[in-house]
């Protein structure tokens, strides 16, 4: 059967990724796409964080390594698809203020934002379509996770993992690596 996983699969094995080691099964390739056109800017706060409990925004990015099987086309996936999936999740984050759901609550498509921080009283109310909110914190690390679960369920069934990286500006980022649901 197209697409089951042999023993041989399940043998995982630790193959080094752009991002370190990924434990993934002998048969896997991967290909990954970088791109200029793969930022978006948004805002978010900590509100636990000194530095960061105010309102602030980033300009970043994502790239993205997609695992699986290489099919009959000798393809994992056409790098123009995996880059137009990418886009489309971005497209949620780009300019939105991310927020942690413990903070905000929607009503009458208002989002209403309030938490007490280092630095004072923040009280906000938004557009619900303005606002992206976690079940977390909004930090690097969920923000890629959330990313990851977002572009993960975008794919095709031929794509068994996904490794997202996302930056934070230029310098810093977190990644995430998720594996389809069998």
């Amino acid at each position: 059967m197209k697409g089951a996983r042999t023993a041989k699969d399940k043998a995982m094995i630790f193959e080094l990724s752009r991002g370190g080691p990924a434990p993934v099964p002998a048969s896997w390739s991967s290909l990954f796409v970088e791109d200029d056109s793969l930022h978006f800017d948004y805002g978010h706060c900590l509100p636990h964080s000194e530095s960061c409990s105010v309102i602030h925004g980033h300009s970043s990015r994502i790239s993205a390594e997609v695992f699986g099987a290489v099919g009959g086309d000798g393809m994992i996936l056409d790098f123009g698809e995996a880059k137009a999936r990418l886009k489309e999740v971005i497209k949620g984050f780009d300019h939105k203020f991310i927020v942690s759901s413990s903070y905000a609550h929607v009503l009458n498509g208002r989002c209403i934002v309030d938490f007490e921080g280092p630095k004072g009283r923040f009280h906000l109310d938004v557009p619900e379509d303005a606002v992206v909110l976690l079940p977390k914190e909004a930090t690097s690390e969920n923000i890629a996770g959330e990313a990851a679960d977002r572009v993960m369920a975008s794919m095709p069934k031929q794509v068994s993992a996904l490794k997202l990286f996302f930056f934070e500006g230029t310098n810093k980022g977190a990644s995430a690596f998720r594996m389809a649901r069998a």
